[in-house]
C-alpha cells in the first residue's frame, strides 16, 4: 500500500494538491496488478493552513496612535 500528499502543477499554471493513493496486487510473489488514484484536496490543505495561521495569531489588530 502507498499513500503520499503532494503538490502538481495545474494545466492552468496553479499549484494543487494531491492525495495519492495505490497498491499492488501480488500473484505467485509477482507484482500482478496495480490501482491507485489521484484525489485533489487543495481546499483541505488551505483549510489546514488557514486554521495553523490561525492558532498562532489572535486575530487582535493593533493601530500604532
Amino acid at each position: 500500500h502507498f499513500e503520499a500528499e503532494h503538490r502538481m502543477l495545474h494545466k492552468n499554471g496553479e499549484a494543487i494538491w494531491v492525495l495519492t493513493r495505490g497498491a499492488i496486487t501480488y500473484k505467485d510473489s509477482l507484482g500482478w496488478r496495480a490501482a491507485g488514484s489521484l484525489t485533489d484536496i487543495t481546499l483541505r490543505k488551505r483549510a489546514e493552513e488557514q486554521a495553523l495561521y490561525d492558532a498562532m495569531h489572535d486575530g487582535i489588530s493593533y493601530k500604532k496612535g
